[in-house]
């Protein structure tokens, strides 16, 4: 049965497809799967579909469809699908598709029938926990494990009790008080975090540690390294679990096509396998088209994945993770490369002695604060982020954002109006993650709002159960519009960074700035707010800014970014800054990623100059780098146009 006046019904299927891979999992979503399955003839699978989209909204329209599917499901509006989405062992790709478009949509419906399983599986493992927790209510580990399936299935305030409930029964557990954190709890934020740090400096002083470090063997060496010295290029590694669609994945792109053969042979190692969507996937083929050597050793063993890189004879490791999600520590502890360098996603000291190296710059690393690394420290000249959106948004042209810098306020309110902003207000912004949003900057927003009835807020809505906490928590502020928190979920990737240059200002998030984010806003001429603390998290922000030189929006404390912003709200003339901004993309260092990959080659090869002398004296501990500028103008004239033409067009991944 189908719906009446739907259309086409393949366009249909390829818009949900669409918003249930670039969107958290939302109501709506999940509703029209189950009308998709119920046009397929399984109503259990449209059942529980509907199940879990009355969990998440219960609306009466969505009440009311599990009503007539349980009782009359000849009159429920069903979508007939065009390819098949079971879920189980059998069931093709399916027809339909044509041409390369059968193996995209091939593709999608492997990566639906994980996403379906991995909640299905979600709701099995909650009630396993509920039943255990009747029995055994005090079981911190039990309460811990169901509380981070709520956050998965957006149970937000029934973890929150949990992991309340299992921090009164176990105070001193730091594991407990960091996911409430994460969960934007922000009740006795000042006291628990003090209680962290005590814990933190407890376990570092415990028996126990002193006796692994006691017993780990001295100059243990896991592979042999490649003997000779290369006269000429470097063997240069990078190994990540982020060759995908992600931030990092991004980056890479461009980094690694932007390397001289002569100079540096690029060698991927992925540690993800590829699984993702066809999105993802799309950046994964192109990532591996720009290197030497792309492996999968994600499916090995420690020693086997280092074995493999040792026989490509690696000269530099550059390890992409740290300790983040996806991370092989073990793998990089047994050293298969001469020369390891901790780089761009674990943004602090690894603490693994095996990472020689940090590439940072002398503000995000400042030399004084040497003594907080395992790792030798690299200032890098300019800014030590290096980013591709010279060619991957090389269609945000000047001409466009000129249109968003120089418009007339009409058309900045016709502007804002098509995508639900308010037309008229001051917007302040904060495009982080949500986890990144702390106590301090929520009420600083709060106390602007206060003061100026003009103003509203700009949220990122994700993850969608911490949005929802956040909503709730400013709808309890006192004599507060709701209307005056908006938040919006991800925008497609064309268009992401000209309807961000609408709002007013980005406000930085103090304790962990903003990184690609940063970079997405500076392309977009949007003025940055940063303040700039002590940890190399903190700091980046201001790297970004003194190398696009427009330092004036940093602040020096709480109270001077307070000033800054109330300046800015009662002039509300920032005109000046975005044209600055505008100008400067395409003259400062910032976003010239040729210039900025020539001196990474530069440092690579002194890194290794430097491990190799450190060698001879025997020395363990490595001095500093500071990398001298010693720019030219590229010799390859056509290495520009290779790079634009690197460009990744995710319109056809997007609309799958």
């Amino acid at each position: 049965m189908v719906e009446k006046g739907l259309g086409n019904l393949k366009s249909a299927i390829k818009l949900f497809a669409s918003s249930i891979l670039l969107s958290p999992p939302e109501s709506f979503v999940w509703y029209e799967m189950g009308r998709v399955f119920a046009g397929s003839g399984d109503q259990h699978m449209a059942m529980r579909c509907l199940m879990t989209a009355a969990r998440l909204h219960r609306s009466t329209e969505i009440v009311e469809s599990l009503v007539a599917l349980k009782t009359r499901p000849e009159s429920f509006p069903t979508i007939t699908p065009t390819i098949d989405l079971s879920v189980g062992e059998g069931g093709g790709g399916g027809g339909g598709g044509g041409g390369g478009g059968s193996e995209a949509q091939q593709h999608q419906t492997k990566y639906k029938r994980k996403l379906y399983d991995k909640y299905f599986r979600l709701d099995c493992s909650m009630k396993r926990y509920m039943q255990q927790l009747n029995h055994t209510p005090h079981d911190v580990d039990m309460l811990v494990a169901a509380a981070e399936v709520s956050i998965e299935l957006l149970y937000h305030r029934q973890a929150v009790r949990m992991l309340q409930h299992a921090m009164e029964l176990k105070p001193q557990d730091g594991t407990v008080f960091t996911k409430l954190v994460k969960g934007c709890v922000f009740d006795n934020w000042e006291r628990n975090f003090q209680q962290l740090e005590a814990l933190i400096l407890q376990q570092l002083g415990q028996e126990s540690h002193l006796q692994a470090r006691a017993m780990m063997p001295q100059g243990f060496q896991h592979v042999s390294f490649p003997s000779r010295n290369p006269a000429g290029s470097l063997r240069v590694g990078y190994i990540t679990s982020h060759f995908t669609s992600s931030s990092i994945g991004r980056e890479m792109l461009f980094l690694i096509g932007a390397h001289r053969r002569q100079q540096v042979v690029p060698l991927c190692y992925a540690l993800n396998a590829d699984e993702g969507s066809w999105l993802q996937h799309t950046w994964r083929e192109a990532i591996a088209s720009t290197c030497s050597s792309f492996i999968f050793v994600g499916h090995m063993t420690e020693q086997q994945a280092a074995q493999t890189i040792n026989e490509q004879e690696v000269h530099v490791l550059v390890d992409l993770n740290g300790w983040s999600g996806g991370h092989r520590v073990l793998l990089v502890s047994m050293q298969p490369a001469p020369v390891q360098v901790n780089y761009k996603n674990w943004v602090a000291s690894s603490g693994i002695p095996s990472l020689h190296f940090i590439v940072g710059d002398a503000v995000v690393t400042p030399p004084e604060f040497h003594r907080d690394f395992t790792e030798s420290l690299v200032l890098f000249p300019n800014c030590y982020f290096i980013s591709g959106h010279r060619y991957q948004y090389h269609l945000t042209s000047s001409a466009q954002l000129a249109s968003y810098v120089n418009a007339s306020r009409q058309a900045r309110r016709e502007a804002r109006k098509s995508i639900g902003l308010p037309a008229d207000s001051f917007l302040l912004a904060n495009f982080n993650n949500l986890e990144k949003l702390e106590p301090r900057l929520w009420r600083l927003f709060l106390l602007l709002l206060r003061r100026h009835r003009g103003a509203h807020l700009w949220l990122q809505q994700y993850p969608p159960a911490k949005a929802n906490r956040i909503r709730q928590m400013f709808k309890e502020e006192e004599g507060m519009e709701e209307a005056r928190l908006v938040t919006t979920k991800f925008f497609k990737s064309d268009d992401h960074i000209g309807f961000k240059a609408l709002a007013d200002i980005f406000v930085d998030s103090p304790s962990y700035n903003a990184h690609s984010t940063a970079m997405d806003t500076l392309w977009g001429a949007l003025p940055l707010a940063t303040l700039p603390e002590e940890k190399m998290a903190a700091r980046v922000g201001a790297s970004l800014l003194l190398a696009i030189n427009c330092s004036s929006t940093i602040a020096r404390s709480m109270e001077d970014l307070q000033e800054l912003l109330e300046q800015m709200i009662q002039k509300g003339n920032l005109k000046k800054i975005r044209k600055k901004l505008e100008e400067e993309r395409f003259t400062s260092p910032l976003f010239d990623t040729v210039r900025a990959v020539r001196n990474l080659e530069r440092t690579y090869r002194l890194m290794w100059e430097v491990r190799a002398e450190g060698k001879r004296r025997k020395e363990n501990r490595l001095p500093q780098l500071v990398v001298k500028e010693n720019w030219v103008e590229e010799e390859d004239p056509d290495l520009e146009a290779k790079l634009r033409r690197m460009r990744v067009d995710t319109s056809r991944a997007e609309a799958l």
